[in-house]
């Protein structure tokens, strides 16, 4: 983990985020952490309906994890990842980030995987609308976006609880593995937020 900096940078190295939902912390996972996930993750077929590939090894996955501790994660201009941590058992169950574009900071992308063993248990809507809050909230964002592969209906459903609407399809958005994939496009804009957001305060 980053050192202890009392909030200042040492090296270029950042404290780190902390978001909480009902059952998880948004953080940057410790060496152990990165650890278990790997092992719950390699072999899998979770990557068949995300676009990152996987890591090759262990040591990918720590590697970019300590690119992540060297972004500001107070700079809503940079890309924000987090692990999703159970807080029950310490667990770091998936992996979660915020995308800015870079002609337009206002407008993210959302994106998230979950380990299968984790998967089926809400984690990955808890993260959605803690990042949605979190972009809203705090980073000045306008509109978030949701692409999601077409098929990948739980992926999609995930976005949709979160107040995402359908805005069509992109065919042959990108390639993965020799095969032309077709994207379904979601977004949240900050107005609709807003409203659902009063909702939830009753």
């Amino acid at each position: 983990m980053a050192p202890e900096t009392g909030g200042q940078a040492v090296m270029g190295f950042w404290e780190p985020p902390c978001l909480e939902t009902a059952r998880l912390i948004l953080t940057w996972p410790t060496e152990t952490q990165i650890e278990g996930f790997y092992d719950d993750i390699i072999g899998t077929d979770m990557f068949d309906t995300i676009v990152w590939d996987g890591p090759g090894c262990v040591e990918d996955l720590h590697a970019w994890w300590a690119g992540n501790r060297a972004i500001d994660p107070a700079d809503p201009a940079l890309p924000f990842s987090v692990a999703m941590i159970e807080k029950r058992s310490g667990v770091c169950v998936g992996g979660a980030g915020l995308s800015p574009k870079a002609e337009d900071p206002t407008t993210v992308t959302v994106s998230y995987t979950i380990a299968p063993m984790a998967q089926g248990r809400g984690f990955a809507t808890e993260t959605v609308q803690g990042l949605v809050d979190e972009a809203f909230t705090h980073r000045g964002v306008q509109r978030i976006l949701g692409p999601v592969f077409v098929g990948n209906g739980a992926s999609r459903r995930v976005l949709e609880k979160a107040g995402f609407q359908f805005d069509g399809t992109t065919p042959n958005a990108l390639a993965k593995r020799g095969v032309s994939i077709d994207l379904w496009n979601l977004s949240l804009a900050r107005e609709s937020w807003e409203e659902s957001l009063r909702a939830r305060r009753g």
